[in-house]
């Protein structure tokens, strides 16, 4: 759950700065960026939580989760 949750967070921050996007070449560069960052830690955080939840399905009497 944490994993879609991370994901539709992801979708809905993208959606919301490119609604925002303007006619300033330099705000749409920024926004752009900001996209990217997003999209680049969304995928990072995604899978980090799945490798967790691998770990812990291998292991779950470890503390290595």
């Amino acid at each position: 759950m944490a994993t879609l949750g991370d994901i539709v967070a992801t979708i809905a921050m993208c959606y919301f700065l490119a609604s925002h996007r303007s006619g300033f070449r330099k705000t749409n560069s920024m926004i752009n960026t900001l996209i990217f960052y997003s999209v680049n830690r969304g995928v990072l955080v995604a899978a980090a939580q799945i490798a967790i939840l691998i770990v812990f399905s291998i292991a779950p009497g470890q503390l290595w989760w």
